[in-house]
């Protein structure tokens, strides 16, 4: 993210929606429009320091792995059955610490990334502070968050509307509980779905 990152601060009782179309943020927002799976799996998933567990490809999809060309076949249900299998192995993709196992799928996923353009929306900030009563709201269309430190006060809270990306220095407060995995599942199905 280019810009000089700034502090976000929500004050007291206050409830403000983070969201694209926000005139107080529009300035703010940062449009990436991956071009590979490698693209996605860099932007939403596990950070590079996360843990070495290897992940592997559910066997439903190594059995019967659709070619890329099936993802714009003519006949609607085979069009339809690739496309789904092209977003199960993209949420194993992601989520995956490790995508070494999954080389043999990316063809297919590159050629689904091409297909559906994906847009990811994010934040910077430098800091983020959200006073007791407030509350911060990320909208379904905010895909990625970044932040140096974000302080909940009190009861202060964030609110997730769908599965946002959010890599942090340190969060303190009232901190709500997410697992990675379902956080960056759903953000490329939401970014394509939402463009």
């Amino acid at each position: 993210m280019a810009q000089q990152a700034q502090n976000l601060v929500i004050d007291s009782d206050e409830c403000v929606n983070l969201t694209p179309e926000s005139p107080r943020f529009k300035d703010l927002v940062q449009q990436f429009r991956p071009r590979s799976i490698a693209e996605v799996h860099r932007l939403l998933g596990p950070s590079a320091s996360g843990s070495t567990e290897r992940c592997c490809m559910p066997s439903a999809l190594t059995a019967n792995l659709p070619s890329p060309d099936a993802l714009m076949s003519e006949d609607p249900q085979e069009r339809t059955r690739a496309r789904m299998q092209a977003v199960t192995a993209a949420r194993a993709y992601v989520q995956a610490a490790d995508t070494r196992d999954f080389k043999h799928v990316e063809p297919l996923l590159d050629r689904f990334i091409e297909i559906s353009k994906p847009v990811l929306h994010g934040f910077q900030f430098a800091d983020i502070d959200i006073a007791n009563g407030a509350t911060l709201t990320l909208t379904y269309n905010v895909h990625l968050l970044y932040a140096a430190a974000i302080r909940m006060h009190g009861t202060g809270r964030m609110v997730c509307k769908g599965p946002t990306t959010i890599r942090a220095s340190s969060v303190s407060g009232r901190i709500p509980v997410f697992r990675p995995s379902d956080v960056a599942q759903v953000s490329l199905a939401n970014a394509i779905r939402n463009p």
